[in-house]
């Protein structure tokens, strides 16, 4: 459908058909959104609350999706409609990500004494100070609640979720870094001998590198409060800042600018470090 939309839009001669061709996009995202989030709960996963969306269909067979790095379920909601009936649609907000809970944890007992004696020889580490201590702790030793958003626990999040909705035959679908979480996924549905439950894999834009090879070396010392005061600047202008281009073609849909603004603004910058750091 948005590709439909796009090609009406570009053979668009008129301003008045241009017109037209986004109110069509518009109408029809909305109602695909609609739709697609009506299938959608609040579920217990591994002791945090998540986001899910369970479609069901009487095909014994069953279709799951993995968001990655800052990403959410609703990025597949444009695949939803086509395979509705076909097979059972299932997709989750991983813990941080959406509208699934985003756990900040407990700050170890070091990070304090360590903030102690940063705050004892100030005069002499004030430097590192700067770039070190924010946001309530020593942010090496105190990536609060970076357990949640490790590789094992985000693939342990996927097994879970497959354990409880697979049926005969699955397919399973990932984007960008949760590609790799397949990869390691494979692995554990092979040693608890579920791996013939897997009929096939999609890996769309998959990355050999990793989320923190992706972003600059020194983004994982900032303290969350630098890297909101990052983020907020890097979102000026909206649709058009430098935070959306950077996901999304210059000339991509209104609409598609305005979601990508929205999903960039859903996770916090808690969880993009502490993504970072268990790397």
């Amino acid at each position: 459908m948005w590709l439909f939309t796009a090609t009406q839009l570009e053979m668009a001669s008129s301003a008045h058909q241009r017109s037209i061709c986004l109110m069509i996009c518009f109408l029809s995202f909305s109602f695909i959104h609609s739709c697609f989030l009506s299938f959608s709960f609040a579920a217990q996963l591994n002791e945090t609350r998540v986001r899910l969306v369970d479609m069901p269909s009487e095909v014994d067979a069953a279709m799951f999706f993995v968001h990655g790095f800052g990403g959410q379920l609703e990025q597949f909601a444009q695949m939803f409609p086509f395979y509705a009936g076909r097979c059972r649609l299932v997709a989750f907000d991983q813990p941080g990500h959406g509208l699934s809970d985003k756990p900040v944890g407990t700050q170890p007992p070091t990070a304090h004494n360590s903030g102690c004696l940063l705050i004892f020889f100030l005069f002499v580490c004030l430097f590192v100070c700067l770039f070190v201590v924010g946001g309530g702790g020593v942010v090496i030793l105190s990536r609060t609640g970076a357990q949640h958003y490790t590789p094992e626990q985000l693939v342990e999040n996927v097994l879970e979720v497959f354990r409880r909705y697979r049926r005969r035959e699955n397919v399973l679908v990932a984007h960008s870094y949760g590609t790799s979480l397949l990869t390691f996924l494979c692995a554990r549905l092979v040693a608890e001998q579920l791996d013939s439950a897997v009929s096939g894999l999609v890996l769309v834009a998959p990355t050999l590198a990793g989320p923190r090879n992706n972003v600059p070396w020194w983004v994982p010392w900032l303290p969350c409060w630098a890297l909101d005061a990052f983020r907020y600047w890097e979102q000026r202008g909206g649709t058009e800042s430098t935070s959306v281009l950077r996901f999304v073609h210059p000339n991509a849909l209104p609409a598609v600018k305005q979601k990508q603004l929205e999903w960039n603004r859903a996770t916090p910058s808690h969880v993009v470090l502490s993504l970072i750091a268990s790397l």
